[in-house]
């Protein structure tokens, strides 16, 4: 089942019984922009994503496992 990024880092998250607010603490990010990550609202930066990550002590790779790749808006490389 093919899912975006920020549905992942939600189900992460919840499985950890972790709060938004908790979450972004830990990952230094402000509670606003996990939430908008969170609901497919805005395109993260990798950074970002690795810190969600490392925050939520997964690997890049196990975060990622079945995130469908974004639709290539602007024609591609």
């Amino acid at each position: 089942m093919s899912r975006m990024i920020g549905t992942a880092i939600r189900e992460a998250r919840k499985a950890q019984n972790l709060t938004v607010l908790a979450l972004a603490i830990k990952a230094q990010q402000q509670p606003s922009h996990v939430q908008r990550l969170e609901t497919n609202n805005h395109d993260p930066k990798l950074s970002t994503v690795i810190r969600l990550a490392h925050a939520l002590k997964m690997s890049l790779g196990e975060l990622a496992n079945d995130v469908e790749p974004a639709d290539d808006k602007e024609g591609g490389v």
